[in-house]
């Protein structure tokens, strides 16, 4: 378990200072077992990431936090604190990358081939739990880099931030970079598979420290 809360951390909080929580409201109550909104998603999805809608997702300063946190865990093993200052080259160097992403134009169906929320039963502690399930390509399921997993965040985030079942974005986040990091884990044989994705907006904004102990799942 340390071994996986390790891989999990060590490069994970790096997204944790950049995508910020929101505030939770009201979760709608539905009926067990229940599809409630399934989008179409083909090969020509509308939603195809563009600089416009990264920056919407991840603010200059957000960029900064994610290389600091970089640059920071990469010293963690010394135990003393050392200021971290990021170079304009550094912050230029990781533009460049997310511009050659989206130079191929990925579609959301690049990273997921389908998504849509739906109800679930957690036994242990929630009924009839709203989730966004995300059923995650060959692509997502392998990737490591933290570019790729920013983009598909940035998709997923421009196809379902209008739904009504979209309350509380900080925990959905750091549910969804989780998954990232477990699949990660799974590839070093140190978790079992993730399989599909489900991110549920009643789950308390705790942290990826306590999303990761508790195998992205953690509860009030």
């Amino acid at each position: 378990m340390k071994q996986l809360i390790s891989v999990l951390l060590s490069t994970a909080t790096v997204f944790s200072l950049a995508l910020l929580p929101v505030s939770a409201t009201s979760i709608p109550e539905v009926e067990s077992a229940a599809i409630l909104e399934q989008p179409q998603l083909t090969n020509e999805d509308a939603h195809v990431l563009t600089m416009e809608m990264f920056n919407e997702a991840f603010t200059r300063d957000d960029v900064i936090n994610i290389l600091a946190a970089d640059k920071a865990n990469g010293m963690a093993s010394t135990y003393a604190y050392v200021p971290v200052t990021v170079t304009e080259a550094e912050i230029q160097e990781f533009y460049a990358k997310i511009e050659a992403i989206v130079a191929r134009a990925p579609a959301l169906s690049y990273y997921f081939s389908n998504y849509y929320w739906w109800t679930r039963d957690d036994d242990d502690y929630y009924d009839d739990l709203i989730s966004l399930k995300l059923v995650p390509t060959s692509v997502m399921k392998n990737t490591h880099d933290k570019e790729e997993a920013l983009a598909a965040w940035a998709l997923v985030k421009d196809a379902c931030d209008s739904s009504r079942y979209w309350p509380n974005e900080g925990s959905l986040s750091q549910q969804f970079l989780c998954h990232f990091y477990g699949e990660i884990a799974h590839r070093a044989g140190l978790c079992e598979a993730v399989g599909d994705w489900d991110l549920e907006p009643i789950r308390p904004n705790t942290g990826l420290f306590q999303f990761a102990i508790n195998k992205c799942n953690p509860h009030d």
